[in-house]
Parts: structure tokens; C-alpha cells; sequence
């Protein structure tokens, strides 16, 4: 399973009960401009889990428009953003490196075994259900 379905499919639990929507750029509709709605999207969301890897940060899309804008929402607590590193990457080179990862960064889930890994995607889940339980709470 892909990193792209594994990571909604450990959110589930969050949908079914209708406490969250998951939304990721695979949703936008043919004939959408990808551009328009994916923006509309980051500048909307109340959380932004990045999923951090080589081919990620090669993107000049991504390096100029998504984690850009993601972190000034993070700045002025419009979006939480979570991020955890998928592949060995130059992360620490980037401005993601000033915001708490969800796991060890030089830890890439692609070096963990599947015990690891669940383990890494359940801090996901819990990390996701706690920025819910906070934004509710008196």
C-alpha cells in the first residue's frame, strides 16, 4: 500500500465518526484547476499533514507554494501543521526544520520495520484526534 492510501486509511477511524475530512490533491476532479482548489484547500484547513521525501522536496511546486503557505498559517495558528519524513531527504535544509516533526526526522519510515512504521502512524492518528480534542475544549 502506498504512502499516499496508508495515510488516510490510519485516519479512517477519525472520518467514520465524522470528527475529521481527509483530503488529499488525489481528490481533485478532472477538469478542476489543480492549482485554484489546491490552494483553496491549504489555505483552508485546520490541519496539514506533510509527508516528507526526496521526490517531495524536488517539486518546485511544493518548495515555492505548499509548505510556504502552510507554515505561515501554522505561524498565526490558522493550521497545525504535522509532518513526518516518508525517505531519506533534506529536510534540515528546508523551513520545515523550525517546526516539530511527528517522528525522528533522521528516521525515515522507509527504515523502519512494519512495527515501527504503526507505531509511527498511530503517533499520526493520535497527534490528528489531540488538535481536535484542543480546538473543542473550554
Amino acid at each position: 500500500m502506498s504512502w499516499l492510501n496508508r495515510t488516510p486509511a490510519i485516519l479512517q477511524p477519525l472520518q467514520q465518526t465524522g470528527r475529521a475530512h481527509v483530503w488529499t490533491d488525489i481528490d481533485i476532479e478532472a477538469g478542476a484547476r489543480w492549482d485554484v482548489e489546491l490552494r483553496r484547500k491549504l489555505s483552508t484547513c485546520d490541519i496539514a499533514i506533510l509527508l516528507v521525501s526526496t521526490h517531495f522536496l524536488q517539486s518546485d511546486y511544493v518548495r515555492n507554494v505548499e509548505p510556504p503557505l502552510l507554515l505561515e498559517r501554522s505561524r498565526t495558528s490558522r493550521t497545525r501543521l504535522l509532518w513526518i519524513v516518508l525517505s531519506q531527504s533534506p529536510w534540515d535544509k528546508t523551513e520545515l526544520v523550525d517546526t516539530q516533526a511527528l517522528s525522528d526526522p533522521p528516521l525515515a519510515l522507509e527504515d523502519m520495520n512494519d512495527s515501527e512504521v504503526q507505531v509511527a502512524l498511530v503517533g499520526l492518528r493520535q497527534a490528528v484526534e489531540k488538535q481536535f480534542a484542543d480546538s473543542v475544549a473550554p
